[in-house]
């Protein structure tokens, strides 16, 4: 089951009695709740944590949960304290069943057609690419998906961007 917030126990409750065997994926965005709801997540880790916790308890075999990197008002310093919230999660809900916490940046592109692809500016992002053929550039002469990427935020440059995915991914491999 993916959920877009936290739900109460009793709709969990009901889940697990309609199916035995679940799992459930939400996707915060950002351990840091300032961050999270600028993305229209207006939740607390509180409301997160006790889903989770719910879940497990009623029967989920596994619970996902999806962090990102390059949203706008991230800073280096909201991404290292989703990490140490990714592992204060982990801690936490370690050995009550399947915890997968995922950490990734949001690639290549901003979505054509999306509120942050049509008005970047308003959304704290900056464009690389407009048409189907500046696209089309960014991948032809790219090197990497650095290069791919359509996008950077204004407080997050495509280096910072590729360099926390990175630097994520090895603490969360720790």
């Amino acid at each position: 089951f993916e959920l877009f917030e936290p739900i109460e126990r009793k709709y969990l409750s009901e889940i697990s009695r309609a199916f035995p065997e679940f799992s459930v994926e939400i996707s915060p965005e950002s351990g840091v709740e300032s961050v999270r709801r600028e993305q229209g997540r207006p939740y607390g880790n509180f409301e997160l944590e006790k889903t989770i916790e719910n879940a497990f308890n009623l029967g989920a075999s596994r619970f996902d949960v999806f962090f990102m990197i390059g949203l706008p008002s991230q800073t280096r310093e909201t991404v290292m304290h989703t990490l140490a919230y990714i592992e204060k999660l982990s801690n936490r809900f370690a050995g009550m069943g399947e915890f997968h916490p995922f950490i990734f940046p949001l690639t290549p592109f901003l979505d054509p057609g999306s509120l942050a692809f049509e008005y970047p500016e308003r959304y704290g992002y900056i464009k690389y690419a407009e048409t189907l053929m500046d696209h089309y550039r960014l991948i032809e002469h790219g090197r990497s998906w650095r290069d791919f990427l359509n996008y950077r935020t204004v407080a997050l440059s495509r280096d910072d961007i590729v360099d926390l995915t990175y630097e994520s991914a090895l603490r969360l491999l720790e």
